[in-house]
């Protein structure tokens, strides 16, 4: 648990919130153990005396009781889900902002598909580790040790006979928690490759409709859910044996406590009351362990989501503005490569670029021409800093760009892109996306000169 005990300082903000869940399942919890006590008291005192004020009395207090206990269920589960859900959404803006904050060479090593899997899947099991920690894990080890002490309150002969089968539990669960784990990683990978193969597809649409190709596309896509569901199946399979293997231990214990319990009644060692008040303990005990045996699965989920989160939280921007970089500078002098050499593989021997020198100067209109892959794009998105150059230098008024501060330079630079990307919105919002603030004649000028005001001026609003 690692990497999650990493993502719990997201939680802290909420803390108070999160003791507040815990304090309400605590208190649950107490109600809960005063039950099978109640319990014996009205078997013992009121049905084995026939004293129905006993039964009656006493029988209203449990409903009490259980009726406090729901509230503070219901309270527990509604700051669990609050502080979940802010806890989610905290990780899913943090990993947002440091996807916008890395560089065109890291997002190509990331992939699109993972970390659009990071965003919404992994993300989620963060959610779901919460609420189950704030509800069912916080729970668990308070029934499974106040039912222990209360089992060995009521009858301490009995204690030892339950005490023997923990560590059968305790070894199931450890078990499956370790083989469990590996196995949800596996399956986040090929919930990656889906996205992948999805997002590919569908922003390639065109080109496969073009090309006949959308049988391909749909075997592919196939063959990669096939992989993710037999991976699945793997993990349904070894997480469903927990609860077989917790109820049968769960029944061995309760037939070995009735067993020997009814024999410490005949012999007057034990009331009747005494022997279900420490089945209900026992009840309450198994009952938590067999939750664990459901909650460990979602803790090994996300233990391999958290790993994954971890690995884009860390990963470093590669472009990186020095401490002196300049902020305060026009761009208006030549634009200039001087013995320029990148390649895409830092450790490749070919490099797309190499030894490249040229000079633009300002007004003049440069052409570059080059055959498909001859890196006529990656020529340009060295001048905005979208990659740094291996060897050489790239520099603008003679400063070299790598000197200069990123969100400064990126705004002396107007660039039209091979593919015209619209985001959801207004046109106008889209036109003006490099400057929200542009007055509304810029705006029309910019589509009149891009030949689209007369088709925009037709829409409605």
């Amino acid at each position: 648990m690692k990497s999650l005990r990493r993502m719990a300082h997201y939680a802290t903000p909420y803390r108070r919130q999160a003791l507040f869940a815990s304090f309400l399942i605590f208190v649950e919890v107490l109600l809960d153990f005063i039950q099978p006590r109640l319990i014996q008291h009205i078997v013992d005192q009121g049905i084995a005396q026939s004293n129905m004020d006993i039964v009656v009395k006493t029988g209203l207090w449990m409903i009490g009781l259980a009726i406090a206990g729901v509230l503070l269920g219901i309270g527990n589960v509604w700051f669990g889900v609050w502080v979940a859900a802010r806890f989610e959404a905290d990780i899913r803006n943090d990993l947002f902002r440091k996807i916008q904050s890395l560089s065109y060479r890291n997002l190509d090593q990331l992939q699109t598909g993972h970390l659009i899997t990071c965003m919404t899947n992994d993300t989620q099991q963060m959610g779901e580790v919460c609420r189950a920690i704030l509800r069912m894990f916080s729970r668990m080890p308070l029934m499974m040790i106040g039912g222990l002490c209360m089992a060995f309150i009521t009858s301490p002969k009995l204690s030892l006979l339950f005490l023997g089968l923990m560590p059968l539990i305790v070894l199931g669960l450890a078990v499956v928690f370790k083989k469990a784990r590996p196995l949800f990683a596996k399956v986040q990978a090929h919930i990656d490759a889906i996205n992948q193969i999805a997002q590919e597809n569908l922003s390639g649409v065109r080109l496969v409709k073009s090309f006949l190709r959308a049988d391909r596309e749909i075997d592919r896509f196939e063959k990669e859910n096939d992989r993710l569901s037999a991976q699945a199946l793997a993990v349904a399979r070894l997480t469903a044996l927990a609860m077989p293997l917790m109820l049968l231990v769960f029944n061995m214990g309760l037939v070995s406590v009735i067993w020997y319990g009814g024999g410490y009644i005949t012999a007057g060692d034990m009331t009747v009351g005494e022997l279900i008040a420490f089945i209900n303990y026992m009840i309450m005990t198994l009952i938590a362990l067999v939750v664990g045996s459901l909650v460990l699965p979602i803790i090994a989920r996300a233990e391999a989501s958290a790993e994954r989160i971890l690995k884009v939280m860390e990963t470093e921007p590669d472009i990186q503005d020095k401490p002196d970089a300049v902020a305060n500078f026009t761009a208006a002098g030549p634009i200039a490569f001087e013995n320029a050499t990148f390649s895409y593989n830092q450790t490749a021997e070919d490099p797309v670029l190499h030894d490249f020198s040229f000079t633009a100067e300002p007004g003049q209109t440069i052409a570059i021409l080059g055959a498909t892959g001859a890196a006529k794009t990656t020529l340009v998105n060295l001048i905005p800093r979208f990659y740094d150059v291996d060897a050489g230098r790239v520099t603008i008024d003679g400063r070299d760009v790598r000197d200069l501060d990123q969100t400064a330079l990126r705004q002396q630079i107007g660039m039209v892109l091979q593919e015209s990307i619209l985001f959801s919105g207004s046109i106008r919002e889209n036109i003006a996306y490099g400057r929200p603030d542009a007055p509304e004649e810029e705006i029309e000028a910019a589509a009149k000169a891009a030949q689209a005001h007369d088709f925009i001026a037709q829409f409605p609003d």
